[in-house]
């Protein structure tokens, strides 16, 4: 394994240090890493500066919308928002050095080894999709039920189930997937681009163990968008995902 690819291994920790570190610490590695990544030798440092200046827009974004919108549902939607900018400096690199793309609807026909995409049973996607979704959907019904407040914010919390699968399935799965795995491979990629997503949610506010849940939701939507060559199976997987955290009262 080239150096600059262990190097890659390295990105969960740059994705926790950019939450953790202060803005302008944060911003310094930034440049740093970006300055490096511009040359070919370092290319691969170029991710973890993009990476930091996506989070920082974001945090700087949801920053300016809690000042200007109260209202606490409302602000939970559109702070999604803060992802464009991640996925505006990926599609840049990606234009100008195209890298392996699930950025595309992609096909449910396809087969893969259920559960760990590699080793299981063989199973179709579209199968394996549905059998995921059903096992969220049925915790989301029945407290929804329960949950007579939900109807309060139902409209919030069926935007939010649809534009934060869209958006962070095309930055993580469509862009950083993509971009790792033609570092490292299919395996190797879908594992560490997976670890980096669930410590990725450490700026919403949850704590380290519901981050390995989120890495291993990140794992499977992954192996989804590798096996289906698309975004389309695994936002579905996310939309219901996020829907049965909505009715647990995990997100709203």
């Amino acid at each position: 394994m080239k150096p600059s690819n262990i190097v890659l291994w390295c990105f969960p920790l740059v994705v926790i240090a950019a939450q953790l570190l202060p803005t302008t610490y944060a911003f310094g590695m930034g440049i740093a890493f970006t300055a490096f990544g511009l040359s070919k030798r370092f290319r691969v440092l170029l991710l973890f500066g993009l990476t930091i200046f996506g989070y920082l827009f974001w945090y700087f974004t949801a920053q300016y919308l809690a000042v200007s919108i109260h209202n606490a549902p409302l602000l939970i939607v559109l702070n999604r928002l803060g992802l464009i900018g991640y996925i505006i400096l990926f599609a840049i690199w990606a234009w100008v050095q195209p890298c392996v793309g699930y950025l595309r609807f992609g096909s449910m026909k396809e087969t893969l080894k259920a559960p760990f995409t590699w080793w299981g049973n063989q199973e179709r996607v579209w199968r394996f999709v549905l059998i995921v979704c059903a096992c969220w959907m049925i915790p989301t019904i029945v407290f929804a039920f329960l949950n007579g407040n939900i109807l309060t914010f139902m409209p919030y919390a069926l935007l939010f189930s649809i534009m934060n699968p869209i958006l962070e399935g095309v930055l993580w799965r469509g862009f950083i997937l993509g971009r790792i795995v033609t570092y490292i491979g299919e395996k190797q990629g879908l594992i560490l681009s997976s670890i980096a997503f669930g410590v990725y949610h450490l700026s919403l506010g949850f704590p380290i163990w519901v981050c390995l849940l989120f890495a291993m939701g990140g794992f499977f939507m992954g192996g989804v968008a590798i096996k289906s060559k698309g975004l389309f199976a695994p936002i579905v997987m996310h939309v219901s995902a996020n829907m049965a955290m909505v009715s647990l009262g995990i997100i709203f």
